[in-house]
């Protein structure tokens, strides 16, 4: 079976696709701060108020997981998108 010169992803479309990817993330990391940032006023106010102290609420280790996540995500983005400067 011989392959034609659409078969194949070229370079270009390659490109296209992975800049939408970084798009995405760049987008999920815009909301995610605002989240972060309204759960932070949110638990601080509220667990000074009742407790008198600081204290981690379940919500603020998945926020603190999801930012790890995250952070790891970003480190890969960087990395692949350094390669061409590599070579």
């Amino acid at each position: 079976m011989a392959r034609t010169a659409g078969d194949t992803l070229d370079v270009f479309t390659m490109i296209d696709i992975f800049k939408y990817v970084i798009y995405g993330i760049a987008a999920a990391f815009f909301v995610y701060g605002i989240l972060l940032m309204v759960e932070g006023f949110f638990t601080t106010g509220a667990i000074k108020d009742l407790y008198g102290d600081f204290k981690i609420t379940t919500c603020g280790r998945c926020f603190i997981m999801l930012t790890y996540l995250f952070m790891l995500a970003w480190l890969g983005v960087t990395a692949f998108t350094s390669l061409p400067v590599y070579m």
